[in-house]
């Protein structure tokens, strides 16, 4: 049965509705993941997310099937803005020590913005002038993101070796390494310990309130540290 015009309307909005649904959850669930994680462990899985969107745009074309790859792009998006957004602060701040962090952000925001104008004139264009319209874009952005997947895997920097966990906690309650906005240099140079996935001392800076001795500590255990 052929919709209506208005039907037809309707349908669209609900597509870029859930797309934002997933984009919105994701920076609000998952933003600071990468702060707790690393950036690399949490943004191979965010292109991962991406790649099993484009398969479900290439394997289907029912409406559950167009929505269900919507929100699974819009999370993959969410994830992996706001995490490249902050690799991207801190490889500039190890960079340039002394610059502001405006450059990093026009950077940012200019890759966010051309991305998005630059995937729609691709995607316009394919649609309109190569056959197969509602199969080759997907099949373009699939690959496109299979190269990137590739990258990010061998060829991206390093994340910091110390993570923000929630484990570790200050007496707010606070995440040490981003309430202390260290450096990515900085972190690159603190030494912790750790014990059953908690980090115990971040040595020389401070230890966890957890494994201070009280009045009720019945056995200790010395580390000495002497840096320099």
């Amino acid at each position: 049965m052929e919709l209506s015009l208005t039907k037809k309307l309707e349908l669209v909005t609900v597509a870029f509705a859930v797309y934002a649904v997933g984009v919105i959850g994701a920076l609000l669930l998952a933003g600071h993941a990468s702060d707790w994680y690393g950036r690399r462990p949490v943004l191979l899985p965010a292109l991962g997310i991406a790649i099993a969107s484009a398969l479900v745009f290439v394997a289907s074309k029912s409406l559950a099937g167009l929505l269900t790859a919507r929100v699974l792009n819009g999370i993959s998006v969410g994830i992996v803005a706001s995490t490249a957004t902050a690799y991207l602060a801190e490889l500039h701040a190890a960079g340039r020590p002394g610059a502001t962090a405006r450059r990093a952000q026009l950077t940012s925001s200019a890759i966010n913005v051309g991305g998005l104008g630059v995937g729609a004139l691709v995607a316009g264009c394919l649609a309109q002038w190569v056959a197969h319209p509602l199969t080759v874009p997907y099949l373009v952005f699939l690959a496109a993101l299979v190269i990137v997947f590739g990258a990010a895997a061998f060829f991206v920097l390093r994340s910091r070796d110390v993570k923000s966990r929630p484990g570790f906690v200050a007496v707010s309650g606070s995440r040490f390494f981003i309430d202390n906005k260290l450096s990515l240099t900085d972190k690159e140079k603190v030494w912790v310990i750790e014990m059953d996935k908690k980090i115990v001392w971040v040595v020389g800076l401070r230890i966890d309130d957890r494994f201070r001795i009280t009045p009720q500590t019945r056995q200790i255990l010395k580390i000495e540290s002497r840096l320099g």
